[in-house]
């Protein structure tokens, strides 16, 4: 707390504490097994601050992947107040202006579909989950981390996300 920071964080596997003058504020964990991913340092990044927290270690073990602060920078845009992707690149997709392509892949949370969207002509990976899977299987944190991660990014490395829709897949599952 108090420091520069030049480095974010993401929790990978273990348990921290997030203290504030001394006194535990929260606690951040990370379990592969659960694909549940926690995050800390971004605020002194961006904002040019010092840090407003300290982390302590509370399990054993801490894994936590390190990004620098220009590799940080060059990879998550800041989040706009009204967007979270540059405003020419926002562009509303739709369920029913999607034609399935082909089957690209199954696995143990959902499958994913080759999709081509019919006004704009881009062809995506669309990624179906079961609700009933990820809420029994208590994955509900790592989804939404999962995907305010990916609206953050703007990189050619990584995947974009382009759209969430909730509701039936519009393409029947594959037999």
């Amino acid at each position: 707390q108090g420091e520069e920071g030049d480095t974010f964080y993401i929790l990978y596997d273990g348990q921290v504490a997030v203290e504030v003058n001394g006194k535990e504020v929260s606690r951040l964990v990370g379990d592969p097994a659960k694909s549940m991913a926690n995050w800390f340092g971004e605020r002194a990044l961006l904002q040019e601050e010092p840090r407003a927290a300290t982390i302590r270690c509370l399990s054993k073990k801490v894994v936590a992947l390190a990004l620098d602060r220009e590799l940080f920078l060059a990879v998550v845009q800041p989040e706009k107040k009204d967007a979270t992707v540059p405003r020419g690149d926002m562009v509303e997709y739709r369920q029913d202006k999607l034609d399935r392509l082909g089957l690209l892949g199954c696995g143990g949370f959902g499958i994913v579909t080759l999709v081509k969207c019919k006004v704009t002509g881009n062809v995506f990976a669309l990624k179906a989950l079961s609700k009933g899977h990820v809420l029994q299987q208590k994955l509900e944190l790592g989804i939404m981390s999962e995907k305010t991660i990916m609206r953050m990014t703007h990189s050619p490395f990584l995947v974009r996300l382009a759209a969430t829709f909730n509701g039936s897949p519009p393409f029947p599952s594959p037999p």
